[in-house]
Formats: structure tokens, C-alpha cells, sequence
């Protein structure tokens, strides 16, 4: 019917939604176009949405879904119920579920994007849909029973296979609790529950409710029952005289001690596994050792204590909430038998598919109830009487199928007392511990009681069961980032058409100036501080996250190129400071990308998801048009005039403002915010901008300055950081890098297309050479012809001999075309062939421009590989 053509995953803020989706290319075939054209009346689907409440137990809650009108009055009633469909599997496995949107359809093909958190998560959901656009449009023709049971299994794998990879409800719930505070949150194991909250220093790890701040000494602690038990007991608190057994006979003889009936559970384990409770006799007794034998972590007999099982949440030593879990049971009505009521037990939609998949657990009939119906005088197929209940299980725990009522408000003082001192004494600092009482509201001390256990990584289910309304991980969150703390470093994210390298590395000296360990990606590689992570492109929100992981990182400054936020997304969910240098033509034809309009609607992303300062190019019509979509609080404008009319009107408003003001030598980079000059610095103190003459060293400053501003830097560690900043191969490979040590100049440089190459070779006509002026130029593949014949026309005149060829990677290109379409562009400006020379590599063309170089001339090399350059420049000067 429908089949997938092509799909990809986009993270992070994207050009279609605000949050991470699967964006799917669809075709569909004649049968597809029928349910496409399917237009069902609300009698007619009434049946059908019936059918989907007893295959999908979570219908009810989807508005879309539980009743009829919301599909039959869609545009396209088959795409609405699939993306309906595809919702409710998402809902629970994504920090933010969306409904997914149709993007794009013609006679062909459609275009849909389903927001969720994970690839795996939005095609388990997809193929669930599909399941049901093949089979409701024609829901009167087939067998019932048949295609509930089909439906079911189908709905049971996609559950699964969502389960398998997104975050379980505990960890989930903190993802979204810190999403609401503003905190970054990272899987860091997929599949896995390990996830980080915050940025570089300020991280934190939680795996489920275990978190960076656990002490590992505590965890060993209560993971051993006896050693909890004997600590406290030896404290004065209320314990069932916990004994450690190690044979049969030993476990005999404690129970004769303490006295039938006892508990019998493993020394360590958790979710009531290999705990048997009331036990009265030597035989039940030999049994539940067997049980717990099971587990190898040893045997611990103690004191059976009448009473409820309760769960105290006590998170940084102040009792959060209470839970009294119930073991699971059923109540008989006189009609239905045994079977038909755990059957009907496990129809609430919070009882999942999978193991903590949902709120609460389904119960199976297995050797457990078995037993528990024995005792009790019936079997699976025995109608117990009306209002008699039956216990299920011997433990309350809900990962067995219990259920939990919120107690919080009747807690006694002595007991909420009682729970946040034994945290402190095993050294907790998020701790469920249960305890046993027959009333919650009575004090400890003057009842029987018992604290049964101390639980490192207590689950948050039976609070959120009981009680949805109380908020059980705000104060987790709180604890991790006190304050009010959002856990984020400064982060700027820089793109454009050309100049974003330079302005990161210009920013990250900045930042390195004023102290903080940088965390710096660009088209070069990435770093944090001075260790190389990698080297190679690495301008893109992905490797920009990841680095945010280092606990050393104490500021962010990403490159963030077209075409990583094209086919990935954002990845990063937000930026301080975002900045858009420039919009030029280099990227037209490229990804979809018709015009610079286009180019801008994908560059405008960083700027939309800046959160303290944007920053925009005021002397670029496309990048002053963004305006409109900042959201952060403070708007910079920057232009290399200080008369552009909207630099003016915007520092009149008290906007904040940089420009240059001069040209030449004499140029000044001011900042201000309104009328209050923030700091200013003579363009001839830029090493960057080759005292004043190189107007683009100029520019990459000019940005620069503003964007530090922004991330906190201090005026004079910018001026200073700036003053210093030399673009060399150590600091700023294959931009703008003199070789020294050769009879000759040499400089390695890229420039992308006709504006840059245009600035270079004034640059160079300004620059007194006794000798010729050589360069030797490539062209990336991937671009129009025109972009390349304009990048060889600009540079006419400028130097006396050109060495064309293409980029070591031809993009698509046949080898020499592409140096071609430059050597066509210098002859349509008068250059003769003897001033032009083809070369039949990248590799060819550098060695040719070395060879063909002579004392006192300049050799300009334009490529996008200035290491390989560079490379044999220092050979050549060493040799």
C-alpha cells in the first residue's frame, strides 16, 4: 500500500519541527490510492475505533482516536488514522510527543515527518500504522477475531520494539521534568537508560534514579539487606530481625527462633524477585529457599510482620512522598471465572506489554497465583463468589503487578522522621525505602513495624501510579541543578556562507583568553581545550553535542554548516548565542536548495534557537530579514559601515550594535549596547586582518567580538584575545597560513566561491611583491557552472599565472571539469592560455604551483585541503 522510499532521521530543532522526527518518503500503489480515497461516516466508524480500544489499550486516551469525528472530517481520513495511530506508540516513549503532520502529497508520493526521540521509536510506530491503513478500510469484510488477534500482535511488536529503545517511565519522566526547567538531557547508551542532564561541567548522569551525586559506598550498603538491617537496627530502628543463613539447617533454626511466620528473600536483589512472605512451616520454608537460592547472593530469614507495604521516597534527606503498594488481586462477581478476571485486570491501559513498559504491570497466571488460588480453594476456571477478593501475589511490589494509593498527606511526622534518618544513615541521596505498617498515620513507636529495605534506585512508578499530580522527580531535578540552574555552558553556534571557521576560532581563543576550557568544532575538527578529538569536517550539531559530554567543558563554539542542518537537524537544542555571517550562493542546487531564500530559511535555525543574543548580518538583506523569527531577548546587528540605516535605528532603540567605523589602517571595531560604547579596538591591532588590509580578518572580528559579548567575555578579554589571535597553521589551518623558510611566499588559504575569492585578491593586489603573483585554485564539484566560472573571473588581473584544477574529491564531477569551468572563466576576462594551467589533480596542481615558484614571488593556494598544502610546502622547505 504505502511503501517507504526513503527515510532519515533529523535531531534536534530541524527545518519542519521544532524537536527530533523521522522524516519518511512514501510511495503508493493502486490498493494505497482506494485508501486514500476512503471517506468513512461516523456509523461506519464506530465499529472500527472499537476494534482499536481492544487491540490498543491506549486509545481511550488519544483525542484523535476516541471518536469518530476527528477522522471522518480530516482532509485525508486514511492519513489522519495513521498518524493518530503512529501517536499513541510515541507518546510513550518520547520526552515531547507530537502528532506527526503530512508534509508534502502529489499523484505519486507523500511526505510525512513523525516527531519522536529515536529512528527505531518512529518506524516501530510507522509499521504499526501501516498494519492498520491495510487492514480498517476494508474492517467489514474481515473475519473479527482474526484481525483483532493480527492487530494485537502487531501492536505488542511495536510496543516492544519502542520499549527496547527509548526510556523507561522513571527515566523518561526526568528527561521531561528537565526539558521543563531548560536543561539539555542526552542519551548517552541507546538502547540503554543512561542519560545525561546538563553541559560539560555542570553534567549530570542519572540511570533511572541513580545519579552522579549516589554514593557508590551507600549503593553497596542497601544492596546487601542484612548489612541495611544491621545498621539500622543497630541505630533503634524498627527492623524484622534480619538473619543471614547460609544452609537449610541454619535457615530452620532462625525460623524456629524468630518464630512462625517468617520472610525468606535473597541477601541482594530487587522488584520483590525470590521474596516468599508468611511463610507458617518447615515445608513452605524449604521451598522459599529454593526461591531465593536462585539469585546467588546468599539467604536472609526474618520476622513476618503484619502490615502494608509502603514506599517513602526521600530525595536530598526530605521525604518527597509515600506510596502504600497493594499486592495484586482480583474480586469476584459470581459470573466470571478466575481467568476472565486477571484478563480483565490486565485490560487497564497502564498495565504494559513489556516490563515497565507502562505505570503497571499485567499479571500472568503462573506457579505464583497458582498457589495463591490453591490456598484460596479455586483454580483458573473457578467463578469465585461475588465480592470475594483473591490475592494474586505475596509481594506488593508493582513490577509484579501490584498497584500503589498515595499516602503522602497521612504520614505521622515520626515516621516521615524516621525515613529521612535512615537515608542519611546509609547515605543516600535518592532513596526509596520500604516500610512495613498497618497504619501510616500511627508513629513507629507505637505500633509493630518495620523499614524491610533501603533501595538505591528506588522506582518512581508507584508515586506516579497513585498519585500522577505529585511531582516525584521535580526534586530529583532539583537536587542534580539547585538554584534554578539550567546545567548549561555558554555555547555560540556560527554559520553562513563564508568566514564561519575563522569567526569559531576567533571566538574560542576569546573564551580561552578569559579562562574556560573550550569546547570547538569546525570544517577542521573539534577540540576541547588543547586535546585534539578528531581532525576532518566536523561542522555539524552532533559531534558538537557529544563533545558537551567532557565534564572539563566550560564553554561551546560550533560551526554548524547547511548541510549538517539539512539532512541531521540542529542535534543541539539550543544555542546562547546564535549568528548568521552571511547568505551567499555557494550551496544553490545542493539538498533542495533552489535559491538563497532557501539557504537562509536553513541558516536561520541557528538563530531561532539562540537563547541570550542572536546575531545578524545587517549589510546582507537575506540574514536583517531574520528579525523576525529571534526569540532571544538581545538582537545584535553587524555591518562593516557605520552608516547602515538599520545598524542606526536599531542602536537608537538601545539595541546592541557593532561596526566598523573607518577603513583601511585607520578602521575601528566598536560594540555597543544603545548609546554606551561596550568597547572599541583599532582594526590594526588584528594580527587576523593584516593591520587593517584584509577587510574579511576585519569582518570575522567584527562577529567575533559580538559573539563573545553575548556568551559573558569580558571587553578587555576580547581585545586582548583578538590582538593576539594569528591565523597560522597551529591556530587556524588552511586559512589565510604564510610558509616560511622558502625562497618564495607562499600563502594557503580557502575561499568559497566569488565574494571571498573577490576579497582575496584585494588583499593581494594590495600586497608589494618583487616577483610574480601565482595561484593556483580548485573548485568544489558540487557546484553550478556559473559559481565556478564567476570564482576564476574575480580574480582576473590579480596575479600572472593561474593553475586551475578540481578538488581532491570531484563531487560528482568528471576529473578536469571542473578546473575547466575555472580556466573558461579567466579566458572570458582576457587571461591568455600561456597565464593558465590545467592540472590533472588537486595533487598535481600543488605540486606544480611549488615547482613553477621562484625567489620573491608570491604563491597563493586556494584549497579546501590546506594541511595536504602545507604539508608540501614544509617538505619543500625543509628539504
Amino acid at each position: 500500500m504505502l511503501r517507504i522510499l526513503h527515510h532519515h532521521f533529523l535531531r534536534g530543532p530541524n527545518l519542519i519541527c521544532p524537536a527530533s522526527g523521522l522524516l519518511l518518503v512514501v510511495d503508493y500503489d493502486a490498493k494505497g490510492a482506494e485508501s486514500l480515497a476512503w471517506r468513512p461516516a461516523a456509523s461506519d466508524l464506530a465499529p472500527t475505533l472499537w476494534l482499536l480500544r481492544e487491540a490498543f489499550p491506549v486509545v481511550s486516551e488519544s483525542i484523535e482516536l476516541s471518536s469518530p469525528d476527528y477522522i471522518c472530517k480530516s482532509k485525508v481520513p486514511i492519513v489522519a488514522l495513521v498518524l493518530a495511530t503512529a501517536e499513541i506508540i510515541m507518546r510513550d516513549f518520547c520526552t515531547q510527543p507530537r502528532l506527526g503532520r503530512l508534509l508534502v502529497s502529489d499523484e505519486r508520493q507523500m511526505r510525512f515527518f513523525l516527531p519522536c526521540d529515536e529512528p527505531a521509536i518512529g518506524m516501530a510506530a510507522w509499521t504499526l500504522s501501516m498494519e492498520v491503513a491495510q487492514v480498517i478500510p476494508s474492517f467489514s469484510e474481515l473475519n473479527q477475531s482474526q484481525l483483532l488477534a493480527h492487530l494485537k500482535a502487531h501492536y505488542r511488536d511495536a510496543r516492544q520494539t519502542a520499549y527496547h529503545f527509548g526510556l523507561n517511565q522513571s527515566t523518561l519522566a526526568l528527561a521531561r521534568s528537565a526539558l521543563q526547567r531548560g536543561i539539555p538531557h542526552y542519551r548517552i547508551n541507546i538502547p540503554g537508560q543512561l542519560l545525561q542532564l546538563g553541559q560539560g561541567r555542570y553534567r549530570k548522569r542519572v540511570m533511572e534514579t541513580a545519579t552522579d551525586n549516589t554514593s557508590n559506598v551507600a549503593v553497596i550498603i542497601s544492596r546487601d539487606k542484612f548489612k541495611t538491617a544491621s545498621l539500622l537496627r543497630a541505630q533503634g530502628m524498627p527492623t524484622p530481625h534480619t538473619q543471614l543463613v547460609s544452609t537449610t539447617e541454619e535457615a530452620l533454626q532462625a525460623a524456629k527462633q524468630l518464630g512462625f511466620p517468617v520472610v525468606v528473600k535473597p541477601k541482594a536483589s530487587g522488584k520483590g524477585k525470590g521474596v516468599t512472605v508468611n511463610i507458617t512451616n518447615e515445608a513452605e520454608l524449604m521451598t522459599a529457599i529454593r526461591a531465593a537460592a536462585v539469585y546467588k547472593s546468599g539467604i536472609i530469614v526474618e520476622r513476618y510482620i503484619k502490615g502494608d507495604d509502603h514506599r517513602l521516597l526521600v530525595v536530598a534527606g526530605r521525604l518527597i512522598a509515600a506510596a502504600k503498594r497493594l499486592p495484586a488481586e482480583i474480586t469476584g462477581d459470581g459470573q466470571h471465572t478466575v481467568s476472565q478476571l486477571v484478563a480483565e485486570l490486565n485490560r487497564d491501559p497502564r498495565r504494559g506489554v513489556a516490563p515497565f513498559e507502562r505505570l503497571l504491570e499485567k499479571v500472568d497466571i503462573d506457579q505464583e497465583v497458582m498457589k495463591f488460588l490453591a490456598d484460596a480453594g479455586l483454580t483458573p476456571d473457578s467463578i469465585p463468589a461475588a465480592g470475594l477478593s483473591i490475592r494474586l501475589r505475596g509481594v506488593a511490589n508493582l513490577a509484579r503487578g501490584g498497584t500503589a494509593i498515595d499516602v503522602t498527606e497521612h504520614i505521622h511526622p515520626d515516621n516521615r522522621l524516621l525515613a529521612e534518618r535512615a537515608a542519611r544513615l546509609i547515605g543516600l541521596n535518592v532513596t526509596g525505602i520500604d516500610f512495613l505498617t498497618p497504619d501510616i498515620s500511627q508513629s513507629w513507636r507505637d505500633i509493630p513495624c518495620a523499614i524491610l529495605e533501603v533501595n538505591a534506585t528506588p522506582g518512581l512508578r508507584p508515586h506516579m501510579a497513585s498519585n500522577p499530580r505529585r511531582d516525584v522527580v521535580g526534586p530529583i531535578v532539583e537536587h542534580l541543578f539547585p538554584a534554578r540552574s539550567d546545567g548549561r555552558v555558554p555555547t555560540a553556534g556560527i554559520t553562513g556562507s563564508v568566514g564561519k571557521t575563522t569567526t569559531c576560532r576567533m571566538v574560542a581563543s576569546i573564551l580561552s583568553a578569559s579562562g574556560k576550557c573550550v569546547a570547538l568544532s569546525t570544517t577542521q575538527g573539534a577540540w576541547v581545550g588543547e586535546d585534539t578529538i578528531r581532525l576532518g569536517d566536523a561542522a555539524g550539531g552532533g559531534i558538537a553535542s557529544t563533545l558537551l559530554f567532557d565534564p572539563r567543558v566550560e564553554a561551546g563554539v560550533f560551526e554548524l554548516s547547511r548541510g549538517g542542518l539539512i539532512k541531521k537537524g540542529m542535534t543541539l537544542d539550543a544555542l546562547d548565542v546564535g549568528a548568521v555571517l552571511n547568505v551567499y550562493d555557494n550551496h544553490i542546487g545542493l539538498d533542495g536548495a533552489r535559491s538563497r531564500e532557501d539557504l537562509a530559511r536553513v541558516k536561520r535555525l541557528v538563530v531561532e534557537r539562540a537563547r541570550r543574543l542572536a546575531v545578524l548580518n545587517a549589510d546582507d538583506p537575506l540574514c536583517l530579514a531574520m528579525r523576525e523569527f529571534v526569540t532571544a531577548p538581545t538582537l545584535c546587528l553587524v555591518s562593516a559601515v557605520s552608516e547602515n540605516p538599520a545598524v542606526q535605528t536599531h542602536q537608537e532603540a538601545g539595541g546592541v550594535v557593532a561596526y566598523l567605523d573607518g577603513s583601511g589602517a585607520s578602521c575601528e571595531l566598536r560594540l555597543y549596547e544603545g548609546q554606551h560604547c561596550v568597547g572599541s579596538m583599532p582594526g590594526a591591532e588584528i594580527p587576523a586582518a593584516w593591520g587593517g588590509r584584509y577587510r574579511p580578518g576585519m569582518i570575522n572580528a567584527l562577529f567575533a567580538m559580538a559573539i563573545a559579548h553575548g556568551t559573558g567575555a569580558a571587553f578587555d578579554a576580547i581585545r586582548a584575545a583578538l590582538g593576539s589571535f594569528q591565523s597560522t597553521h597551529a591556530t587556524n589551518p588552511g586559512r589565510m597560513n604564510f610558509v616560511e623558510n622558502l625562497p618564495y611566499q607562499v600563502c594557503i588559504t580557502w575561499a568559497d566561491g566569488p565574494v571571498a575569492m573577490r576579497e582575496l585578491a584585494h588583499f593581494i593586489n594590495g600586497l608589494k611583491v618583487s616577483g610574480e603573483k601565482r595561484l593556483m585554485l580548485c573548485a568544489m564539484g558540487n557546484r553550478p557552472d556559473s559559481f565556478i566560472v564567476d570564482t576564476a573571473t574575480v580574480v582576473a588581473g590579480a596575479f600572472t599565472e593561474y593553475i586551475c584544477s578540481d578538488w581532491e574529491d570531484l563531487r560528482g564531477r568528471p576529473a578536469g571539469e571542473a578546473a575547466g569551468l575555472l580556466a573558461r572563466g579567466l579566458r572570458e576576462v582576457g587571461v591568455t592560455d600561456e597565464h593558465i594551467n590545467l592540472a590533472a589533480s588537486h595533487d598535481e596542481a600543488l605540486d606544480l604551483a611549488l615547482a613553477r615558484s621562484s625567489a620573491d614571488d608570491l604563491l597563493v593556494m586556494v584549497t579546501f585541503s590546506g594541511v595536504k598544502a602545507w604539508q608540501k610546502a614544509q617538505a619543500l622547505a625543509s628539504g
